[in-house]
């Protein structure tokens, strides 16, 4: 997953007059038709727009429209300032090519501008929940150390702001935290918190997990797109055990350079691995590490055969630079 400062970038390419967003953009069913221009504007000036990337002849758009619209008229009915639009990709195929949809039927949820993609149910009532749910407050404060170990109790992800509100780096940590929905975002102004921590004092963002160091501070130029990696990147232990997770993380989208180490759950792996562990923790997130037995049945062959190898070659490491 990327995150970029994309709002401007796409606002620019999308909106070729400087027109605010009007009523005037014509409806069906309480869903907005967009163009490729007044979808530009309408992402400018609503705060929360879904939108329906589809083409009329897909099937699968066809099933959608029906539900779409039903999520449309439930939200009018109720006052909500959500708006619900869509666009026909296959006539606004500059809007495909600006916003990457590369499949229909695409749903993106616009939050000032910034896109999340859909996750929620089919149902007109799903796409209702689930837009709800981004409207609401994504961070919470609060008080003491104590509030901060009881959220770490409920959710072993938690990601820390050291500042208040009205702090600029606020908004970029309230931002992210609309990308992460199995973290919890809190943040405190009680300096106690950062002592209790040991957090430095340098630090605005950290970032508590279950494995490795149970803590990390972030480090480094306080960017949107640097923090998202950074939570990303804390989301998954140093070492990764292979599993269906890990294939999604290291296979999945982009693809991750990975280094790995096969064994046999025999006595020359466990003698190797505490060095390819202590490797890891040099080359800290410069790359990815990840551990596998080749005798794993849900997994290892699969890998082994994608790299390769077979039990007889164990134990050995291979880098993967270009998966």
């Amino acid at each position: 997953m990327k995150y970029t400062n994309c709002m401007f970038a796409v606002l620019i390419a999308l909106t070729v007059t400087t027109t605010a967003f009007s009523e005037e953009v014509p409806t069906e069913n309480d869903v907005l038709v967009f163009q490729a221009k007044t979808l530009g504007q309408a992402m400018g000036d609503i705060e929360h727009l879904l939108v329906s990337f589809c083409t009329p002849s897909n099937e699968l758009c066809k099933r959608l429209e029906p539900e779409f619209n039903k999520a449309a008229a439930i939200l009018k009915a109720e006052g909500s300032k959500i708006r619900l639009g869509k666009v026909d990709v296959a006539k606004e195929t500059h809007v495909a090519d600006v916003l990457k949809i590369d499949s229909v039927p695409t749903v993106k949820l616009f939050v000032k501008g910034d896109p999340l993609n859909y996750e929620g149910g089919p149902t007109g009532e799903d796409i209702v929940e689930w837009v709800k749910s981004k409207t609401q407050p994504t961070t919470k404060e609060i008080s003491t150390d104590e509030e901060l170990k009881k959220e770490i109790s409920k959710n072993p992800y938690v990601v820390l702001f050291l500042g208040s509100t009205t702090d600029p780096e606020y908004k970029d940590f309230e931002r992210i935290s609309k990308y992460f929905e199995g973290h919890t975002f809190l943040y405190t102004t009680n300096n106690e918190v950062r002592t209790a921590n040991k957090i430095s004092e340098k630090t605005k963002l950290a970032v508590f997990k279950p494995f490795d160091e149970g803590m990390e501070e972030f480090e480094g130029e306080y960017a949107f797109d640097k923090i998202g990696k950074f939570i990303e990147d804390n989301s998954f232990p140093l070492v990764l055990d292979f599993d269906q997770n890990a294939a999604q993380r290291i296979f999945g989208g982009e693809g991750i350079p990975t280094i790995f180490f096969i064994h046999a759950g025999d006595e020359a792996g466990k003698k190797i691995e505490p060095i390819f562990r202590e490797a890891a923790l040099k080359l800290k997130r410069q790359i990815q590490f990840c551990i596998a037995n080749i005798k794993d049945e849900d997994n290892g062959p699969a890998l082994g055969i994608y790299l390769g190898l077979t039990e007889a070659d164990t134990p050995t490491v291979s880098f993967q630079c270009d998966i």
